[in-house]
């Protein structure tokens, strides 16, 4: 019998614990976010079993963040060094009272890798904002450093050096694991940055400032939400620490300068990703959400949702009658946006799995159509501030 391994020493990996428990069976467990219990993201590579079919047990599912997600749940490989991936084609199923979920796969190479969801690293991160910023209406800058002395990167998207009618704020990728966030914000950058008419006119007539990463240590890491020092970046933005969650701090400084020197601000965006989620949808504030600058929480709400029915005129997948909250909890980014400086904002949730609603229901979702949803969040910014006005 081959001798198979499992390697989870590279960027993003996690998983512990493989043992052969039968014939061509291995089990493993998901390793918690450092300095926390978060667990959920597994990523590993198997080697020596080409042309075999293994089946792998995945224990202790009861204690992940979203026990119910594995109903949902198909895992992905590459077979190509993490190049190309695809949805496994084996069979999946849950078994509760075992405590685990199972998949099986045919291994075509000698290295091949599976993941929780599609990967994006750091490193394929960097490699975006080159590209990014190379375009000649975008100004790159690192705005401060992690835990770990990685940098925050952050783009400034406008045409010319005029004072724009709109200010956009986008972040992305708080959370560790949260790769459909950004996907979804990739595809937003590069209908921005494209020859599209609208594209141009928002280019022209609005300045966007992206932080497409906030979480860079967290992603290396191999975590599901935390950074390094086990902070969920999204309970902080009241009152981050430069030791502990510098990464918020930057964002905050940045945002904040902008926003104080009376710099227009009218929109807050921050990309999630949810693994319950059965199709794209957002946070946002409810009828009863009191915020400044408009006259009812009632008037807020719908303005809200006037701007998402702009998103789901554009992305068939994105469904708009999930995410009212009543909660107003300034730890988190949109609600702090919300509470201090009255701007529209929200959380875009991607899903991981199989979609249950929407026209593409029945099958796993696409790194592809969360870009989609990411244009059509920029296309929705044109709808709703240009477009509607004229």
């Amino acid at each position: 019998m081959a001798n198979i391994t499992f390697e989870t020493d590279f960027e993003a990996g996690n998983g512990v614990n493989f043992k052969q428990v039968g014939e061509d069976t291995y089990s493993f467990e998901i390793r918690p976010d450092t300095k926390s219990e978060d667990r959920q993201w597994f990523y590993f590579r198997v080697r020596g079993a080409a042309g075999r079919t293994l089946r792998f047990q995945l224990g202790g599912i009861a204690a992940t963040n979203v026990p119910e997600h594995w109903e949902l749940s198909r895992p992905v490989v590459s077979h190509d060094g993490g190049k190309t991936w695809r949805w496994i084609s084996g069979e999946t199923a849950v078994d509760l009272s075992a405590d685990r979920f199972s998949f099986s796969h045919h291994v075509k190479s000698d290295a091949e890798l599976i993941a929780y969801h599609f990967p994006y690293g750091f490193e394929k991160l960097e490699g975006e904002v080159r590209r990014w910023a190379a375009h000649e209406d975008a100004k790159h800058s690192v705005i401060g450093k992690t835990v770990q002395g990685r940098p925050v990167h952050y783009l400034r998207v406008e045409k010319g050096n005029a004072r724009k009618e709109i200010g956009v704020w986008i972040c992305a990728r708080v959370h560790a694991a949260e790769t459909t966030a950004s996907f979804t914000a990739e595809g937003f950058i590069d209908f921005l940055l494209s020859d599209d008419p609208r594209a141009l006119e928002l280019r022209e007539r609005a300045v966007f400032h992206i932080v497409p990463m906030v979480n860079p240590d967290g992603a290396v890491a191999g975590n599901y939400r935390d950074n390094i020092e086990g902070i969920n970046l999204n309970r902080v933005w009241d009152a981050p620490s430069p030791e502990t969650s510098p990464e918020v701090v930057a964002v905050r400084r940045v945002l904040d300068e902008w926003a104080d020197a009376g710099n227009p601000y009218h929109l807050f965006i921050d990309f999630h990703s949810d693994s319950a989620a059965q199709s794209h949808y957002a946070f946002y504030p409810d009828g009863s959400a009191e915020t400044p600058l408009y006259h009812t929480p009632a008037d807020y709400h719908e303005h809200i949702r006037k701007f998402l029915r702009h998103v789901a005129a554009e992305a068939p997948d994105f469904c708009l009658d999930e995410g009212a909250s009543t909660a107003s909890d300034p730890t988190l980014s949109f609600h702090m946006q919300r509470m201090t400086r009255g701007v529209l904002a929200m959380i875009p949730e991607g899903s991981y799995g199989m979609l249950k609603r929407g026209p593409n229901s029945g099958r796993p979702i696409t790194p592809r159509d969360h870009q989609i949803v990411g244009a059509a969040f920029c296309i929705a910014i044109w709808s709703y501030y240009f477009a509607d006005s004229r």
